[in-house]
């Protein structure tokens, strides 16, 4: 333990810290859930606090509307399709609003989710700082990988910014790796901390039952003797949270291994995407790798170089290693690894916790205090420019909300080329939309395009090529894919200006017996980047079926948005015509 003065400082590092993270996170002023994944959980604390119920639809669902995906019928109601960990995290949040007079609803939800969210990373911004107190983490670094956890990783982008599971589930980490570091360092210790990990890893588990096999090592590898006739009491702890989960899952989902994402077989079947590819995604893609959006996350690993310390051996660092193992394959093996429509390696936030305490452990044992001026130099130079790039990239998907277009670019669900794409990255997309921001682009007046190997594809998951269907289901959106070129002389923008206009987006008109049928809506798909005169590019895109059976033209093209369409008509200038079948 640290003394008196250094607890102190300590106390005021740490506050200043998560008070300048949470500053940063809500500077965006943005106050909409992020995703419809978020929707349920930001409105289930008032039906917690006020209904004493689990039942969301009175918030979020409407008349005459279509289910959304994010929520499930419960005989006369509805309940999230997520887990409750993270609603029940925030409920002094949402109590001091209703004890104050506010009024439940969904707006009010989603602006109480970002604020449950900002303080919830705040918080695990601050305890994490303690863990690596708990470890005689040296202040410098302690400084440091705490800047880098809250500001320069998708603590920022992602936990931060609703109630997604990952914020709790980041907190709910933090919360067992201080107890447990305090049980691995103090032969004292007190009971109640065996009670906190028990209670930690039964909040994970509600939150994001996943990121129990985060946990596992730390549990397994209990050589000390004091530890592991200690640790039935961190058991009895988490039983009540883990009988809570059945009982819950048993009721609304029928089994106690189903969830809202199915049973535990269907669950099962998600993971087959090839591991090799899957973990050279998670890890090293352009848009959604974890080492190019926050490449100091790779000093995390450099504990490989002394496996036969006992330095290491006999220290908390060795679990924290192996457990990242299992749970990055887990990811790999995923469907779905790049997360979908969100910015970065979401699926990687809830380890960073740990990734963070590798890297600040292994910084504060063998960085040499004693370098030439030259190496302490060249060391300053490269930690600075790892941490700008990482904070830099994190502020790019925070405070540049139209960048996420990129994800209609790319369709991160539905193909993979666009995900190894430098040029059209996630983070050069941002970038390059900032600047639009900034620089606005200008209309494009003679609008000239040619396109070709135009594909239209029945691909439900990213690893497959898809098939061609030969005849297309009604109200069903399909995938296509199709080369355009500039062959005018303006190039195309493909970022919007501050109006939302100048930019060029893929499209379609849907025609049937010579007349446009307008109730098919016309999905607009981003370009991955700006395609200047004489060049091309490849589009991914989507297009949506009517919802009555026939023959129909499809007319695909591009538009100039605020401006007009490159073809408006059945004309093929500027336009690839398409004669689609629509069966019932």
């Amino acid at each position: 333990m640290v003394e008196t003065a250094d607890n102190r400082e300590a106390w005021l590092d740490s506050l200043l810290l998560g008070l300048l993270c949470m500053l940063v996170y809500i500077g965006n002023a943005t106050f909409v859930n992020p995703s419809g994944d978020s929707v349920p959980t930001s409105v289930l604390p008032f039906s917690l606090l006020i209904h004493h119920n689990f039942y969301v639809g009175r918030y979020i669902v409407q008349p005459h509307q279509p289910i959304p995906y994010y929520i499930h019928a419960f005989r006369n109601h509805f309940i999230s399709g997520s887990p409750i960990g993270a609603a029940i995290t925030s409920i002094p949040i949402y109590a001091a609003y209703l004890l104050f007079g506010g009024h439940p609803g969904a707006v009010a939800g989603a602006s109480l989710g970002k604020v449950s969210a900002v303080l919830i990373s705040g918080i695990s911004v601050v305890w994490l700082y303690w863990v690596m107190t708990r470890l005689s983490v040296s202040r410098l670094t302690r400084l440091i990988f705490t800047v880098l956890y809250g500001l320069g990783s998708e603590t920022m982008s992602i936990s931060s910014q609703g109630l997604w599971q990952h914020g709790p589930a980041q907190l709910w980490i933090v919360a067992f790796l201080f107890f447990v570091t305090t049980i691995y360092s103090d032969d004292a210790t007190k009971k109640w901390f065996y009670v906190g990990a028990g209670v930690a890893v039964g909040m994970l588990l509600l939150s994001r039952p996943v990121d129990l096999v985060l946990i596992v090592p730390f549990l397994l590898l209990c050589r000390q003797g004091r530890i592991f006739r200690s640790i039935w009491i961190t058991i009895i702890s988490f039983l009540p949270f883990l009988v809570l989960n059945m009982v819950y899952d048993y009721h609304f989902f029928g089994h106690i291994l189903s969830t809202g994402y199915g049973s535990a077989s269907t669950e099962a079947s998600l993971f087959s995407f090839p591991l090799i590819p899957g973990l050279m995604g998670n890890l090293f893609s352009p848009s959604k790798g974890l080492f190019v959006f926050m490449p100091w996350t790779l000093v995390s690993f450099a504990w490989l170089r002394h496996l036969r310390s006992k330095r290491f051996t006999d220290s908390v660092y060795l679990p924290a290693l192996l457990s990242f193992i299992p749970y990055i394959i887990l990811y790999a093996l995923f469907y779905q690894w790049p997360a979908g429509y969100s910015y970065g390696p979401r699926y990687m936030s809830d380890v960073l916790p740990i990734l963070t305490l590798l890297g600040a452990g292994y910084a504060s044992a063998y960085w040499d205090v004693n370098w030439t001026p030259r190496k302490a130099s060249t060391f300053a130079v490269l930690t600075s420019f790892v941490a700008a790039w990482s904070i830099g990239v994190q502020l790019l998907g925070t405070y540049v909300e139209s960048g996420g277009a990129w994800n209609a670019a790319a369709r991160p669900n539905t193909f993979m080329s666009p995900l190894w794409a430098a040029r059209g990255s996630q983070p050069a997309y941002y970038l390059n939309t900032l600047k639009a921001l900034l620089f606005q682009p200008s209309p494009i007046n003679n609008p000239s395009a040619s396109f070709s190997s135009l594909q239209l594809l029945d691909k439900p998951y990213i690893f497959r090529k898809g098939t061609t269907p030969t005849s297309f289901l009604t109200n069903t959106v399909y995938h296509g894919t199709i080369i355009a070129k500039n062959t005018g002389a303006a190039g195309w923008s493909a970022y919007p200006n501050r109006a939302g206009a100048d930019v060029v987006h893929f499209s379609y008109t849907v025609w049937g017996h010579g007349k446009e049928i307008t109730q098919v809506p016309s999905i607009r798909t981003a370009l991955l980047h700006s395609v200047q005169s004489g060049q091309s590019i490849k589009v991914y895109f989507q297009f949506l079926t009517p919802s009555t059976p026939g023959t129909y033209t499809y007319v695909f093209t591009l538009v100039d948005e605020g401006v007009a369409w490159f073809q408006g008509g059945l004309d093929s200038k500027n336009a690839v015509i398409s004669s689609i079948r629509v069966k019932g």
